[in-house]
C-alpha cells in the first residue's frame, strides 16, 4: 500500500511578512514559496500575461516531473493520476492516461 506525504511549505520569515502589502496572507505565502519575495517581482508575476507562460518547462517542478515520470515509466513502475471531478479535469485525467499509455507507463 502506498502512504502519502503532504510537503506544506512554511510559514513565511517574519522579516518578509509586508513584502505584498494589500494582499491575503495565503496568497502572500504562495507567490513568496514561487520564489518572488520581494514586492517587485511578485507584482510582475500576479499581472503576468498570459504570452509569458508559453514554456511549461519554466514552471516550478515541471522539470523535475519529467525526469521522475520518465524514470517510473523506465523502471516500469506504476504511475498514480489524479484529477478533478469536473469536465475540464476528467478530460485532462483522461488525455494524460492516454499520453502515459502511449509512452510506456
Amino acid at each position: 500500500m502506498l502512504s502519502k506525504h503532504w510537503e506544506v511549505a512554511p510559514p513565511i520569515p517574519s522579516d518578509q511578512l509586508d513584502f505584498l502589502p494589500g494582499y491575503s496572507d495565503i496568497l502572500k505565502r504562495i507567490v513568496y514559496h514561487r520564489g518572488y519575495t520581494d514586492y517587485e517581482s511578485a507584482i510582475r508575476f500576479l499581472n503576468a500575461s498570459s504570452a509569458q507562460w508559453n514554456d511549461p518547462f519554466t514552471m516550478l517542478g515541471v522539470p523535475q516531473a519529467v525526469d521522475r515520470i520518465q524514470w517510473a515509466i523506465q523502471k516500469s513502475e506504476r504511475i498514480a493520476v489524479y484529477g478533478d471531478y469536473d469536465a475540464d479535469g476528467v478530460t485532462a485525467t483522461a488525455l494524460l492516461t492516454q499520453v502515459l499509455q502511449k509512452l510506456g507507463a
